[in-house]
């Protein structure tokens, strides 16, 4: 049930044949507005809300985190969910504030939750070559 709250509050609504054009045209409009854009993509197929909250949101602050963005961002930052053939469009502070309200607790609450469930990746060391 959650998943259908986030996907029916989703600012844009549109189905797969004519969202690559219209997302280029929507970026093209943010990017005039705001000078940049950043887009985050994540396609919703089986995963439980739960597995979503942890893991979901957890890639998306990594992928900010590279870009040196922290939640909840600006309106320059579009989070793009894909479900079936339809793309769900959100501005950040709309889908974090989505998020928060269908969670009751505060963003920062969410992303702690997102980082202490979810174990830190490490490379192993490299091996002595010789």
């Amino acid at each position: 049930m959650s998943f259908e709250k986030l996907l029916t509050a989703a600012e844009h609504k549109i189905d797969g044949t004519g969202a690559n054009s219209w997302l280029w045209d929507f970026r093209a409009q943010i990017e005039r507005e705001y000078g940049q854009c950043f887009l985050y993509e994540q396609v919703i197929e089986s995963e439980s809300w739960s597995n979503f909250l942890i893991e979901g949101l957890h890639k998306l602050f990594l992928h900010l985190e590279a870009k040196k963005l922290s939640p909840p961002v600006g309106p320059y930052l579009l989070i793009i969910l894909w479900k079936g053939p339809k793309m769900h469009v959100y501005g950040a502070s709309h889908f974090f504030q989505t998020l928060s309200e269908i969670e009751n607790a505060e963003l920062s609450t969410l992303i702690s939750r997102a980082q202490q469930a979810t174990p830190v990746m490490a490379l192993p060391p490299p091996k002595n070559e010789k």
